[in-house]
């Protein structure tokens, strides 16, 4: 039985002399992925497989390097995965009074130590944060690019991530309706 996944891209354009959205969905079927869409606006790529998550990564990540050029960063989650992630935002009153200033950060893997101390140092007083399994969640008020718990989160806990505002993961949430 197939399993429906979704890649949140993050950082990519496409090489020269190709159409993003054509080339990556044409690529992903040729895997032999089924169903495989793209949405360019919302760097969104749907498909089904029976391929074991490492295999299918890897492979996504020459198929995405392919088609979108250096090392294009991506967040690989079942779909059921993905909602139980938004199911799961611990700030639901800030997402929904200003969903440009919550985000989600799909982390690679699980931080490998204890984070709570190292968020909270960089954390502004009108900021939150909070760890559910590999989604970070934060509340940044004056912006991503004026916090430092948005800015240095990633580098500071050791592991990559893909970053969503709430406002994007509303619109990944009407793609999958």
């Amino acid at each position: 039985m197939s399993t429906q996944w979704i890649a949140l891209l993050q950082d990519v354009t496409a090489v020269a002399d190709t159409t993003l959205s054509a080339d990556l969905a044409a690529a992903l079927e040729s895997m032999g992925l089924a169903e495989p869409t793209f949405d360019e606006q919302h760097l969104v790529a749907l498909f089904r497989s029976q391929l074991e998550p490492e295999e299918l990564e890897g492979s996504l990540k020459t198929v995405v390097r392919e088609c979108c050029g250096l090392r294009a960063r991506f967040a690989l989650l079942t779909v059921a995965g993905l909602r139980s992630a938004i199911a799961a935002n611990p700030f639901p009153t800030e997402s929904q009074d200003d969903p440009k200033s919550t985000y989600v950060l799909f982390l690679k893997d699980l931080p490998p130590e204890p984070v709570a101390e190292k968020l909270d140092s960089l954390k502004a007083a009108n900021e939150k944060w909070s760890l559910s399994g590999k989604a970070l969640y934060i509340v940044v008020p004056e912006g991503f690019t004026h916090s430092r718990l948005a800015l240095e989160a990633q580098s500071e806990i050791g592991v990559g991530a893909v970053v969503r505002t709430w406002a994007e993961m509303e619109e990944v949430l009407r793609i999958l309706d």
